[in-house]
């Protein structure tokens, strides 16, 4: 059993991205907005207008009531307005009283946090640009939609990545100036950190990680629609109770020397807030060979892959050295595919498994497992074994926000 880690890696020189300012919509994939009490701050008085009950202007994630109607289309929420990105709605009075998280209620008060977070994501596809008019002289500034993908399901097979398909993508590199060496992958979750495997803080051969670079798309071209970065490595933490002598808790972060710009080609990816993973399928996506012993893709690729029930799973792979007692049914999870070669491969190791937010917020994926080892690559009915993020999400939500 090997890591999907790189041993033949991709050079390549840096790029600068472009920045822009983004406004965020609504927290819960809020789009269609009722009727606006113009000019409301929290606390203020209002009348919800769909019930015509007396409320208070609260942000959305501190009234439950509205959050439930959003996700049972039960009708659109009275807005208040905005306080900076956040979305104020008029929650009903004894709602408002009654659903305001308290420093007390963590686990609430961290899944919301990620709630939010992730519908500021999504929001940053939407970019400014002057647009020339035929009714006009002169070009008019406009918001543009620039998602890179859409809520269909994507059904692939070791097919290239679009642009802005997956802003969160990055390359983990080792070593400095031209011996830099591309071997790890790893995903954008917040402006300053990127979520990987444990085992792709350091290399064997060529030491510890020191660069990132997000927002790239082919590292052999130049011409692309792409707007790599790179930035340097400031720290690497492992999760506690990981050991490069074994294969569990293969889950680290690594932390950025500065704060990233969001935009639509790079933006992050959004954090599991459940354990229960209602799709059969997910995504891989990485810059890993195409083949078992062939050379790592200088694209970014995609798959779509099958989810493993565990109990199949751990059949493939049997306790070993660096896997003592077996797979872990709450921290490991595979994926693959039982009748094609569709896998993950060395050089993605680090990498997401993702699923598509098509039901929560726009335009975003979430992480759901971090590329960690497997056998032989692209062997039918046999898949790779991905860290479950879910298990870890306290420590990283400690780590980021």
């Amino acid at each position: 059993m090997s890591s999907r880690i790189n041993t033949r890696p991709w050079r390549c020189t840096s790029a600068s991205a472009s920045t822009l300012t983004v406004s965020l919509l609504l927290a819960i994939g809020l789009f269609a907005i009722g009727a606006v009490h113009a000019d409301l701050e929290v606390g203020d008085v209002c009348v919800v207008q769909r019930t015509s009950e007396p409320g208070i202007c609260r942000p959305v994630s501190e009234c439950q009531q509205v959050i439930d109607d959003i996700r049972n289309r039960r009708g659109n929420p009275t807005k208040c307005g905005f306080v900076d990105r956040v979305q104020i709605v008029c929650c009903p009075s004894d709602q408002a009283k009654t659903t305001t998280v308290s420093s007390t209620e963590s686990p609430l008060k961290e899944h919301q946090r990620i709630r939010e977070k992730c519908a500021e994501y999504g929001q940053a596809v939407f970019k400014k640009e002057y647009v020339n008019s035929l009714t006009a002289d002169e070009p008019k500034l406009q918001t543009l939609d620039k998602c890179g993908h859409t809520a269909v399901e994507l059904i692939v097979d070791g097919e290239l990545a679009k642009a802005r398909e997956f802003p969160h993508m990055a390359l983990i590199g080792y070593g400095t100036g031209e011996e830099l060496m591309y071997l790890c992958g790893g995903s954008l979750v917040s402006e300053r950190f990127v979520l990987t495997a444990g085992h792709c803080l350091t290399s064997i051969l060529y030491g510890p990680a020191t660069v990132v670079r997000l927002g790239e798309l082919s590292l052999s071209s130049t011409t692309d629609e792409a707007f790599p970065e790179d930035f340097d490595v400031t720290e690497r933490i492992p999760y506690p109770e990981y050991k490069q002598t074994a294969h569990y808790n293969d889950i680290a972060l690594i932390k950025l020397n500065r704060k990233v710009i969001f935009s639509p080609y790079i933006r992050p990816i959004c954090l599991p807030v459940q354990s229960d993973i209602p799709q059969k399928r997910a995504i891989a996506s990485g810059w890993g060979a195409i083949g078992f012993g062939m050379e790592q893709s200088s694209a970014l690729l995609k798959v779509t892959l099958e989810l493993f029930p565990f109990e199949g799973c751990k059949e493939s792979f049997e306790p070993s050295r660096k896997l003592r007692t077996g797979l872990n049914g709450t921290t490991q999870m595979c994926a693959g595919s039982r009748n094609t070669t569709k896998d993950t491969c060395q050089g993605d190791s680090g990498g997401p498994l993702q699923v598509y937010n098509d039901a929560n917020v726009y335009c975003t994926y979430t992480i759901i497992g971090v590329t960690s080892f497997g056998q032989n690559c692209g062997l039918a009915g046999v898949p790779a074994v991905y860290t479950t993020v879910f298990p870890y999400i306290s420590w990283i939500e400690n780590l980021i926000f």
